[in-house]
This record gives C-alpha cells, sequence and structure tokens, in this order.
C-alpha cells in the first residue's frame, strides 16, 4: 500500500506543470544566501588563522631545534667552569670527534645579546672573550630574568652554582614568532640535564 502511495506521488510530481511560487523562490533565495554567507566567513576566518597557527608552529619547532642542540652538547658537560641564571660556561667532551676531544663552551642567553641564546667555543685554555658568538634560539622571552625569579634559563635544582650536578633548562618563545600580529601568548620549553660524574 505504502509503495502504490509512493508511486502515485512521484508519478504525480513528474506530470505537474505546476513550478515554484515566487513566495517559495524567495524563502529558498533567502536561505541559500545566508548558507553560502556562513561558508565564505568560515573560510575568511581561516584564511586570517592559518598564517598565525603555521608562524606559531615554525616558532615551537625552531626553538626545540635550538633547545635540542643546547641541551645535547652540555649532556656531555665534564667540568662546569661558572654558572648563573642565564649564562653556563662548561668544559665538554665532543663524542662525535676521533678520541673524544674536549673543548670549552658557552651558551649565553641575553647577558650579552638581549632577547638570544648564543653559543662560544674555543679551545681549553684560551679564554672565551674571543669567540664569535652563533645564535642557537632567537627571541628568548626569559633571558633577562634575575637569580631570584623562576623563569631564568638556567635553573640548579641543587641550589649550588659553584658546581653544580643538574641543571634545568627552561626557553620561552612568542608565539607570534616574528610576525607583529599573532598569537599573543608564549610557548614554554624545557628540558634538562646531569653533569657527568668528576666534573666541578
Amino acid at each position: 500500500m505504502e509503495r502504490m502511495g509512493l508511486r502515485a506521488l512521484v508519478r504525480r510530481v513528474r506530470t505537474e506543470d505546476r513550478g515554484f511560487t515566487l513566495l517559495e523562490m524567495l524563502a529558498s533565495t533567502t536561505i541559500f544566501v545566508f548558507v553560502i554567507g556562513g561558508v565564505l566567513g568560515l573560510l575568511d576566518a581561516t584564511a586570517h588563522q592559518a598564517p598565525k597557527d603555521q608562524e606559531r608552529a615554525h616558532a615551537i619547532r625552531e626553538a626545540q631545534v635550538g633547545v635540542h642542540r643546547m641541551v645535547r652538547e652540555l649532556r656531555q658537560t665534564t667540568r662546569v667552569l661558572s654558572a648563573s641564571a642565564n649564562a653556563i660556561e662548561v668544559e665538554v667532551r665532543d663524542s662525535y670527534e676521533a678520541g673524544g676531544a674536549t673543548k670549552h663552551v658557552r651558551y649565553s642567553c641575553g647577558e650579552e645579546n638581549p632577547s638570544e641564546c648564543a653559543r662560544y667555543e674555543v679551545p681549553v685554555g684560551q679564554p672565551i672573550s674571543g669567540a664569535s658568538p652563533t645564535t642557537v634560539i632567537a627571541r628568548v622571552l626569559n633571558s633577562d630574568q634575575p637569580a631570584a625569579s623562576t623563569r631564568t634559563v638556567f635553573a640548579y635544582p641543587d641550589g649550588t652554582l659553584a658546581s653544580p650536578l643538574a641543571v634545568n633548562v627552561r626557553i620561552e618563545v612568542p608565539a607570534k614568532g616574528e610576525r607583529s600580529k599573532g598569537h599573543p601568548h608564549s610557548v614554554i620549553l624545557e628540558d634538562g640535564f646531569t653533569v657527568r660524574s668528576g666534573s666541578g
């Protein structure tokens, strides 16, 4: 019975010549305009948001690479020469070089070059002041924090700067990256390392 009714309805729709009324056309057009407007608004918002998200991802990736490079090298520390809230000077053994040669390295965040972590290297026994800096991480927001702050780049859980056994590294960079307008928050990356036994 239901099939008969459905077939009759389909047959009637096929054979009728009656089209849409003016009111039906206006209503459907209005609905169509609202739907298209919503879709275009969504596309516009996405187009404005996408560059901010890409720059945020780039800023995070760039900072991650810098933190990884710095901490990986500092894990080879055999002797801490000096340590502060935003700089650390060490002797490290190069495990990738034949014979594991030792070198004198300093990581300074904001002390010589504002808002960036720079790396200095000289042979052991030479003054670090003669080394040229290499930028490891740019746009560091917490590079100017005093030692009493909890936002310093380098923190020493055992509480001593003279001969620390462990070092925590905390880097804070803007999520907007190089953009003048972007995400207003900052991104925090944390890592750390333990000084090899026999250092100091």
